[in-house]
């Protein structure tokens, strides 16, 4: 019986919907779901495209609803208002979707993740790196000095792009001046802003030369470098070639011993169009192996010709006696020398008389303890030791001083012989 009453009621009901629909001069349009749904969808058409993945995932999932016939249970009341039911907003993400700041963030630094089609909450992937990251273990200093070419420079935004690059270095290592201790490499990076803006763009070729003393001693070394990476041993990208004291023996490539002390590395850059700039930068080296100190010359002079004189014309005798010392050693004849070699030429240019002194005074006819031995012409028939004949004319005499350092020195004197 309950049954037959609900289902007249709801004929009734419908009878009655009938009627109020034939009052109406026309029915009100059903609203559509779908196109309210896609309108808000172009309207969020530029956001991330995990926000449009999650709202088509929401939309699917709640269409089925939307199609499904009213309970038979429904009152007309319920029937009524169906019609007029209007969605006010799409269906929002779920929570844990990602939003569109945070995916930006992960695309600058490396690919962005792939959506899924459900939320999660994974934290966004760690950046990997990037070739840019690569430069940053490079650490720079900027150079000393430069001649004002403002268009061949590096990317820097130091010193107007004039640095040098010091790979394998950490900046905690780098000082002003850099001190290079045990271990030696430089690059640069540089190019001609009219022609692009990558290492080597209108460069023709970069060379460094390596000075001493500061900038005011010899060129050490030298390297010319004609395509990019520029580095001063050779090798390329990212960290060039290294050069290692001991390994080196404490030499530069070119042979050269390394001594500790202060540089400057000159960089003469050349670009393609004929064009060239310098940039100048200080150093300093530690570990290789201490410099010498500079000694002062070695003291040497002929200070007898004649028996007790120093005469450049001479008749009767020789006598040609040499004072030779080192000052670093000390200020007495014969002091930190080694020997002197001794020789006499004759007027045709041709030797006629040597002799090696090993000891003080040196004399070229031995003796010297205290007197050198004096050659009497006649006594000895106007010949030389070792039988060459004596004739008149110029003669040249000459001492070569070897120090016990290894140093050298030469005196000379030119006389005239005149016989009877």
């Amino acid at each position: 019986m309950n049954r037959q009453v609900a289902r007249c009621s709801l004929m009734l009901a419908l009878c009655g919907l009938l009627l109020a629909a034939c009052g109406r001069s026309a029915p009100e349009p059903t609203p559509d779901l779908q196109a309210t749904v896609q309108a808000a969808v172009e309207a969020t058409r530029d956001a991330d495209n995990l926000v449009a993945t999650a709202v088509a995932a929401t939309l699917t999932a709640s269409a089925p609803a939307a199609d499904e016939a009213p309970a038979p249970t429904a009152t007309p009341a319920s029937v009524a208002a169906a019609p007029t039911a209007t969605p006010t907003n799409p269906p929002a993400p779920p929570a844990n979707t990602p939003t569109p700041t945070e995916t930006r963030l992960v695309i600058e630094e490396s690919a962005p993740a792939t959506p899924t089609q459900e939320p999660t909450n994974t934290p966004p992937p760690t950046p990997t790196s990037t070739p840019t990251q690569e430069r940053l273990v490079i650490v720079e200093s900027v150079v000393d000095g430069n001649d004002g070419n403002d268009f061949l420079r590096g990317s820097s935004s130091s010193n107007q792009g004039r640095v040098v690059l010091l790979p394998g270095f950490g900046q905690a290592e780098v000082t002003r001046p850099m001190r290079f201790d045990g271990r030696i490499a430089l690059r640069v990076e540089v190019f001609d802003t009219r022609v692009g803006l990558t290492d080597g763009d209108g460069i023709d070729h970069v060379t460094f030369r390596l000075v001493g003393d500061a900038g005011g001693g010899d060129v050490v070394y030298e390297k010319t470098e004609s395509s990019a990476a520029y580095c001063l041993f050779g090798g390329d990208e990212p960290t060039c070639s290294t050069l290692v004291f001991a390994r080196s023996g404490n030499r530069w490539p070119n042979g050269a011993p390394i001594v500790d002390g202060d540089y400057v590395a000159q960089i003469d850059i050349v670009a393609r169009n004929g064009e060239s700039t310098q940039w100048r930068w200080a150093f300093q080296i530690a570990g290789a192996q201490p410099r010498q100190e500079a000694r002062p010359d070695l003291v040497a002079n002929v200070v007898e010709t004649g028996p007790g004189a120093l005469d450049t014309y001479l008749t009767e005798a020789l006598v040609f006696r040499v004072e030779a010392y080192d000052p670093a050693v000390g200020d007495w004849d014969g002091a930190g020398i080694r020997n002197v070699e001794m020789q006499i030429v004759g007027p045709d240019g041709a030797p006629v008389y040597a002799r090696v002194e090993n000891n003080a005074g040196y004399c070229a006819f031995s003796g010297g303890e205290p007197d050198c031995t004096i050659w009497d012409f006649a006594e000895n028939g106007y010949y030389w030791p070792g039988g060459r004949l004596i004739r008149s004319g110029a003669h040249l005499l000459r001492a070569r001083i070897n120090a016990q350092d290894g140093r050298q020195a030469i005196v000379e004197m030119r006389i005239e012989i005149g016989l009877p």
